[in-house]
């Protein structure tokens, strides 16, 4: 099968103070192939520090690549965040990469990141608190 992913992202900016015009951009209806058959999706509850008490994102059926490369089937690529708490920050981290952060999200922020072949997602708050993560991860 072919296209079996369909991105649908738009984004603007405007403030009246500053400027004349909104900016947007958009890409609608771009699709994508999935090689692999998996995807992992819902939320959890994500802690309050790094390392050891990070809580990995669960990427079901999908495995990462055992080196750098993308595009591999069945490893995690395009992931969907969502921090659903009005007060707390989220980082993703990458537990492959030393927990170098790949995303943080402010409270109540989305986000759309392509990940590469053997990212192993983790997430953690920098503050006290417990917020919810939605998650929602396609594989290449």
């Amino acid at each position: 099968m072919a296209n079996e992913i369909t991105l649908n992202v738009s984004v603007s900016l405007y403030k009246p103070s500053s400027m004349t015009a909104a900016i947007a951009r958009s890409m609608l209806g771009a699709l994508r192939n999935m090689a692999g058959n998996f995807s992992s999706y819902g939320e959890l509850s994500v802690g309050s520090s790094v390392g050891s008490n990070a809580v990995v994102v669960p990427l079901g059926g999908l495995v990462p690549a055992t080196n750098s490369g993308t595009g591999i089937a069945g490893s995690p690529h395009y992931a969907w965040f969502y921090n659903n708490d009005l007060a707390s920050t989220i980082r993703i981290v990458d537990g492959n990469q030393g927990s170098s952060i790949i995303a943080e999200l402010a409270p109540n922020d989305v986000g759309l990141i392509p990940l590469y072949g053997n990212c192993k997602p983790y997430a953690y708050c920098p503050q006290s608190g417990a917020p919810i993560l939605e998650y929602f991860i396609m594989g290449y």
